[in-house]
């Protein structure tokens, strides 16, 4: 275990929001993008669905236009062979 954390790379540090509709989610930074990680709340036992989807958006560039953070983005569609997509909390 102590080797494994020795090649790890910090990314930086993720904090516990709760939206307006009381979704709970992770966000922090990475670089100039605003990370933020949802609970699947679809996934299905046995399924090979992800618990958890993490999605980045442009901070930067929302706020050199408007002087606020970038909002949540929207849902991107999956791959033919991937199962559904799990709809996301609008925020």
């Amino acid at each position: 275990m102590a080797e494994m954390q020795n090649d790890m790379v910090g990314l930086g540090g993720l904090w516990k929001q709760t939206s307006n509709a009381g979704i709970d989610y992770l966000s922090g930074s990475f670089g100039s993008a605003k990370m933020m990680v949802f609970k699947n709340t679809k996934k299905e036992d046995g399924s090979n669905q992800p618990d958890y989807y993490m999605k980045l958006a442009n901070k930067q560039k929302q706020e050199e236009s408007t002087g606020t953070p970038a909002p949540a983005p929207a849902p991107a569609s999956a791959p033919a062979s991937a199962p559904a997509p799990v709809t996301e909390p609008a925020f």
